[in-house]
């Protein structure tokens, strides 16, 4: 391929979000030296986020546990949540076993999380090939190529080399989040709130001075059905919570759509999938970023076992994570069916049953 450096490598990761980033992390740990990271062009992230308590501890499995801090991540008091009710209930952090929950700014955490990573970078914005060389895939960008024993998928719900492989994916849900960056009413709050409502639901997260807010609705509970008559009935919606955050016209915000599912089988021969790119979750759940980072360092070690000739080590995660999928799903219904208020609106009514799919089974 004219003007295209040809390397070697063992392992090459596509992707550098949290479960990239992870991944590289610990397979550096582990010994494994010759690992590509290939950042490629990523989606935008929510200014802000509130990370689940259990994210400390993968921190910690990849030596980042000061991650929270450089990025200035400060902790939950508590959530506050109007779920199948109209009364809001708190929940002090001091309550959960597992510590309080963590409000960060996402690009921030992100960084800090690539920082003092040395390895070598695939240049390249767009994943332009991905076919089998022998035992290994050869991966093309707009700028370089490589052939690599094992690729890792980390490219979100885009999922790109998989769909190079010709995997397919099976959404369950498919929904529109506004995500806003307001005025707290109350700037010494540091509590995260929750609340549904007919056309969808939302969370508000403090960050800093500021508070991050999300909405996520559904294009077809909207005249017109499209995402950007979705994002205009959600911006009306935001500017109607004066209880909990002030929205002016004026405020910054974006829409982008959001999907809950995974892949009809997140490995094979020579790669894997990891974080959203495998199975994204229902963004209510709030485990995104540590189901990625968990991902990444669960990926990392069954490479290397791959590596050492163990050849059953990436089917033993890929049927992890097929598992974690199949449940994630079914205590979504049952958290869906609690808000019983609005059951027959449109986005409520679009969500029964809505199981996992057979080839999960």
């Amino acid at each position: 391929m004219r003007g295209v450096a040809a390397l070697e490598a063992d392992v090459v990761i596509l992707g550098a979000g949290p479960a990239g980033l992870a991944c590289a992390r610990r397979l550096i740990d582990l010994g494994v030296e010759r690992v590509v990271l290939a950042p490629l062009r990523g989606r935008a992230r929510p200014w802000g986020e509130t990370l689940a308590p259990e994210v400390r501890g993968w921190l910690r499995a990849i030596g980042r546990d000061d991650a929270l801090a450089a990025a200035g991540a400060a902790p939950s008091a508590a959530t506050i949540a109007a779920w199948g009710e109209p009364v809001a209930r708190g929940r002090p952090s001091i309550l959960s076993p597992e510590g309080p929950a963590w409000h960060v700014d996402r690009g921030a955490f992100d960084r800090r999380l690539a920082e003092g990573l040395e390895l070598r970078r695939l240049a390249g914005a767009r994943l332009r090939d991905l076919e089998r060389e022998g035992e290994g895939l050869r991966v093309r960008t707009d700028v370089d190529e490589i052939t690599a024993r094992f690729v890792v998928d980390a490219t979100g719900s885009a999922a790109l080399a998989a769909g190079r492989l010709g995997v397919g994916r099976r959404v369950v849900d498919r929904m529109v989040a506004l995500c806003a960056r307001g005025r707290p009413i109350d700037p010494g709050t540091a509590a995260l709130a929750v609340e549904s409502a007919a056309d969808g639901w939302w969370y508000a997260s403090p960050i800093g001075e500021a508070t991050s807010v999300v909405w996520v609705t559904d294009p077809r509970a909207h005249r017109g059905g499209t995402v950007a008559a979705a994002a205009r009935a959600a911006w009306t919606q935001l500017l109607l919570l004066p209880r909990h955050v002030r929205l002016d016209e004026a405020a910054t915000w974006s829409a982008r759509v959001v999907t809950v599912g995974g892949l009809e089988r997140p490995g094979g021969a020579g790669w894997i999938a990891i974080g959203d790119a495998a199975f994204a979750p229902d963004p209510m759940a709030g485990m995104g970023v540590t189901l990625a980072l968990e991902d990444g360092v669960r990926s990392a070690e069954a490479l290397a076992r791959a590596l050492a000739g163990d050849r059953g080590a990436i089917e033993g995660e890929v049927e992890r994570v097929r598992g974690r999928g199949r449940e994630h799903l079914e205590a979504r219904e049952e958290h869906l069916e609690g808000e019983a208020r609005f059951a027959d609106a449109p986005f409520w009514r679009a969500r029964r049953g809505r199981a996992a799919p057979p080839s999960w089974g």
